[in-house]
């Protein structure tokens, strides 16, 4: 009975079950005038069942349409449709005025009218009667599962509701107030019908029965039961004079009854399809019964004929697969055709870019001519054309182009023409297309590629002169001025050299209006700036630019029918441009590089006060790759450390990235956490050691790339460098010899680090008052007109920021880590308390530290074994402390139960007290579930910084496939901070990649008590 009863709610809820004709009709209600209303999936069509022909239709509905309710003036109707587990929805259409009403948090199966209100009710047990004028909802509450009928009382002062838990309730539709209840039913119910004269209801359900009850508004009288089908019963439905009533079953059949007598009047021919849709016409001639092969059939009541079969009108949707052609040129009008299937039902096209005008022209179902109007002013790229009509829209894409196109050659053009727009194709991974235009002496000269139809290339382009050197560089865009006569060489390629079919690319080349930069990159807040423009075939040479804006709010610039843009940012303190001698600190200055030059700005500080000195450029969309040092008054390099080398070691096994954080050491036995090591010009920091031989030495690192200090940049180390160990001076000591070298170490970055990419940045503490010099310059020797900077000196303004991405799925009785990534800012290197707020009831989450200097930490968010799922809208989120004064937070996602799963792990004690310097052991286990046989790898998340887990080995901690337990030794070092850590024991599912989290228990680190002396 489950599994017919599952089958029934699967054809209820339009789920596709074996091949069928067309979509499955889910739901039929007739109008007043005789027309048929069908819903098909989310569309929803009128029909004629005289013809078959559709006479209207709607826009589609979010999700299956499961039920339509008819006003009783048959002028509008009402639909409840969604899909299981997702906000449900209720529609009215009166007319053209379509509007959706509140439709709860689950699917909706019964829907009706009330006098001028809609009542709805469906999977989340909730009657909602509804104002569609006002949209004020009223809610009933007391059906324990999920309600599958609803039927309106014919005076429409009462609603009947019937449902899963096996009864009927009668409402009031005033006051959505449950009246009373008819619960004679034995098992669930999905049908209910209202007599004609509204003194009886029947309903029906998975017990097969069908029962009517005398009612009236005070309570109801069985008067009738009979066994009807051979299968859950789905529909009923009540004769215009009250004597007789109608029923489909899941068994295929649809009945006539004299329910008084509990006799049936007559049989109609079986069903050769599954069915869960049935109406009777307004003159009860007619039962329409909707089928889930995707017909109607229509039956004569009084013989039990078939006599109409109907496949609902749901025409193919059109499809295009090609436009010819495929670029038209821009501040022109041109025809291009649509090409594909079913076309003669579109009736209108548009474009969705500004100023494209396009009309659809008459033609055939496999060709429509479109006429399209292109502005002069548009940017030259991909158009995408909708072309719509009853059965759906299919769009298609074009391009735009500045000139008439050509094809390329396989390899590019090696004498190209100017005002031209090549085509062409980037076939193999590793392409290079190259062309070779003839330019004169102070030529201007724009280029922009634009991806082709359906292309991926990511352009990346490069221009040299006749003497070889690169004049220009650009993504998608570059803008030259010819230096000297002669032929200049341009090569197209993807950014990371990729290739293939989809990566075609159209190149416009010659008098192309290109925006390449401005300068200022920047504008100070709260007063409007000329900038000037940087680019060729521009129609001005400066903009003006309203920085009446939030400091650091980019304000981006474009300009009409130019190609390429650039983006200021509204500063945050006073600006100034050109290099000067003093500058006031805090500030902004504006700078530009000239090709193997730099600039020299001065300015004066105060000693002790810590100062953040920092160039960018790469964000703000320069080409340049910006490198500041610090220099006395006397433009001297300024010492910031002494390093001396005491213990060293070797790079093995492979060459390491400049973001790698792992590196393996040819030994370590002269290493600790947090020692530091320098590799090269790299200074970096051991973050854990290696666990066993075979293993990387682990170094800090954020968002999985490496972190240099003092200043340094991250480099690319070959197998066979020397790492040394080394311990920080002061600038100036002086150091006996050791045998190793001592480094000075300057203020100077190349590459800031986290968060700063390419562009530069210093912490700088001067040591007394004075004046002091920032000279900036390029890392490559590059610059030119486009080389353009912003230096801030500002105050330090230590801070952090938290992060956490998680959405957490916990399991009830077992737990989930979230880990939170604290951003650190401006030399901030405390401990940061975090814990989490807004936390369920039946969950729980220990609060705990990030470490001081270390950049994440875990928590732990457990549920109690009888723990229920939170509201959708539960905001959890990480609140951070330090002592900086105010707290920080991030968001978490929404907490979500899980399923069981087939394991469940636990720890076997509360706590685990072990001493600084000292080891102690964890006990956990796993109780495997449903055959599962596989190895368990373990993890052990939330030890602080200097706790970590003995003996790992080559396969980390394991528990084998012949074990459930293991005893997990963990080491404390002696300089770890002591305290309470919430730790979390985690057994991962290699298979299915799932983790299996126990509820945590406390690592207490508390020194060892203290012994009696003279014993």
């Amino acid at each position: 009975m489950l599994m017919r009863s599952l089958l029934t709610m699967a054809i209820m809820c339009g789920v596709a079950g074996p091949a069928v004709a067309g979509p499955p009709v889910q739901a039929v209600a007739y109008r007043p005038d005789g027309m048929l209303v069908v819903a098909v999936d989310r569309k929803v069509i009128v029909l004629d069942p005289a013809t078959g022909k559709v006479l209207q239709r709607f826009a589609e509905c979010p999700g299956p349409v499961t039920a339509i309710g008819i006003s009783p003036d048959g002028k509008a109707m009402a639909l409840a449709a969604g899909r299981p587990g997702q906000p449900g929805v209720v529609r009215v259409i009166r007319g053209d005025q379509v509007t959706d009403l509140p439709g709860g948090t689950d699917s909706q199966y019964g829907v009706g009218f009330a006098g001028p209100r809609v009542v709805a009710a469906g999977y989340d047990r909730l009657v909602r009667i509804i104002a569609p004028d006002t949209k004020a909802v009223q809610t009933g509450k007391d059906h324990s599962d999920a309600i599958y009928g609803l039927a309106v009382h014919p005076a429409g002062k009462l609603v009947a509701t019937c449902a899963a838990d096996r009864t009927v309730k009668v409402w009031d539709v005033d006051t959505a107030r449950r009246i009373y209840t008819l619960s004679d039913a034995t098992d669930w119910l999905y049908a209910v019908a209202y007599s004609p004269d509204g003194k009886r209801v029947a309903a029906g359900g998975v017990d097969r029965a069908i029962r009517v009850w005398d009612v009236d508004e005070a309570g109801g009288k069985l008067i009738a039961t009979f066994f009807a089908h051979d299968g859950a019963v789905l529909r009923l439905a009540f004769s215009p004079d009250g004597q007789s009533l109608y029923s489909l079953g899941e068994d295929r059949a649809v009945k006539r009854w004299d329910w008084a007598r509990g006799a049936e009047k007559g049989a109609f021919a079986r069903l050769t399809s599954d069915a869960a849709a049935m109406t009777l016409s307004t003159s009860g001639k007619t039962l329409a019964v909707g089928r889930h092969d995707g017909t109607v059939t229509l039956h004569d009541t009084t013989t039990g004929k078939l006599t109409k079969t109907i496949t609902p009108a749901v025409e193919p949707p059109p499809k295009i697969v090609r436009v010819e052609p495929t670029g038209v040129v821009r501040s022109q009008t041109a025809t291009v055709t649509l090409h594909g299937q079913n076309l003669d039902t579109l009736n209108a096209v548009r474009a969705n870019a500004d100023g494209v005008s396009a009309r659809l022209g008459s033609g055939t179902s496999r060709a429509r001519p479109v006429e399209l109007t292109i502005p002069a002013d548009m940017v030259p790229g991909l158009v995408t054309l909708s072309a719509e009509g009853p059965a759906g829209t299919a769009t298609a894409e074009l391009a735009v182009d500045v000139f008439a196109s050509r094809e390329a050659g396989p390899d590019g053009l090696p004498e190209a023409t100017s005002d031209v727009t090549y085509v062409g194709k980037l076939a193999r991974p590793g392409d290079v297309h190259t062309y070779r235009y003839v330019l004169k002496s102070k030529q201007e000269f724009g280029i922009a590629v634009t991806a082709g139809l359906g292309s991926k290339i990511e352009p990346a382009l490069e221009l040299t002169g006749p003497d070889g050197r690169v004049v220009a560089e650009g993504r998608a865009s570059l803008a030259a001025t010819a230096p000297a006569d002669g032929t200049y060489t341009l090569q197209v390629r993807d950014r990371d050299y990729r290739g293939g079919p989809a990566y075609g690319y159209r190149l416009h080349a010659g008098a192309v209006p290109v925006l390449a930069g401005v300068f200022p990159l920047g504008v100070p807040t709260g007063s409007a700036t000329t900038v000037s423009l940087r680019g060729v075939h521009l129609p001005s040479a400066s903009r003006e630019i309203d920085g009446k804006a939030p400091s650091g709010t980019k304000i981006p610039v474009t300009l009409p029918g130019v190609v390429g843009r650039a983006e200021l940012t509204v500063g945050r303190f006073p600006e100034v441009a050109g290099p000067s001698e003093t500058l006031p600190v805090p500030v902004t200055a504006n700078g530009r590089i000239t090709a193997g030059a730099g600039n020299v700005w001065g300015f004066r500080a105060k000693g002790g006060v810590p100062l953040v000195i920092e160039a960018m450029a790469r964000a703000h969309g320069s080409p340049l790759d910006p490198v500041i040092e610090l220099l006395d008054g006397r433009g001297r390099p300024i010492e910031q450390a002494r390093l001396r080398c005491v213990a060293k070691t070797t790079m093995v096994l492979r060459d390491i990235s400049a973001t790698s954080p792992a590196l393996r050491l040819e030994a370590w036995n002269e290493l600790a956490a947090d020692d530091l090591l320098l590799i090269g010009r790299e200074v970096i920091k051991i973050r854990a050691l290696p666990g066993h031989p075979d293993a990387d030495c682990d170094f800090y690192a954020v968002d999985g790339r490496r972190l240099a200090y003092f200043g340094t940049t991250p480099e690319l180390h070959p197998i066979g460098a020397t790492a040394y160990k080394v311990r920080v001076y002061p600038p100036g000591t002086d150091l006996p010899p050791n045998g190793f070298p001592v480094v000075p170490v300057y203020y100077r970055n190349d590459d800031g680090g986290a968060g700063y990419g390419k562009d530069a940045r210093i912490l700088f503490t001067p040591p007394a008052d004075g004046t002091f010099q920032v000279r900036v310059t390029d890392a490559r020797g590059q610059g030119g007109e486009l080389y353009s900077y912003r230096l801030t000196i500002r105050p330090a303004e230590p801070d952090f920021a938290l992060r956490s991405t998680m959405n957490p799925k916990v399991v009830p009785g077992q737990a989930s880590t979230l880990t939170v990534t604290a951003e650190r800012r401006d030399g901030f290197e405390g401990p940061i308390a975090i814990r989490l707020e807004g936390v369920p009831v039946g969950f729980r989450c220990l609060p705990t530290t990030i470490g001081a200097g270390q950049n994440s930490g875990t928590l732990t968010l457990a549920a109690d074994k009888d723990a229920v799922e939170p509201p959708a809208d539960t905001a959890l989120r990480v609140v951070g402390t330090a002592n900086l004064g105010a707290e920080r937070t991030a968001q978490v996602g929404p907490v979500k139960l899980a399923m069981p799963a087939d394991m469940v792990t636990f720890v076997d004690q509360p706590d685990l007290v072990i001493s600084p310097g000292r080891a102690g052991e964890l006990k956990m286990h796993i109780e495997r579930r449903d055959g599962f046989r596989d190895r368990v790898p373990v993890e052990v998340r939330g030890l602080p910084h200097g706790a970590y887990v003995l003996n790992i080995g080559l396969n980390g901690i394991m528990i084998t496939e012949k074990e459930t337990a293991r005893l997990i030794p963990i080491q404390v070092e002696p300089w770890v901070v002591p305290g309470d850590y919430p730790i979390a024991v985690v057994a991962k599912h290699e298979g299915k990649k799932t983790e299996h989290t126990a509820p945590p228990i406390l690592l207490r680190i508390a020194p060892p008590p203290a012994t009696s002396a003279g014993k």
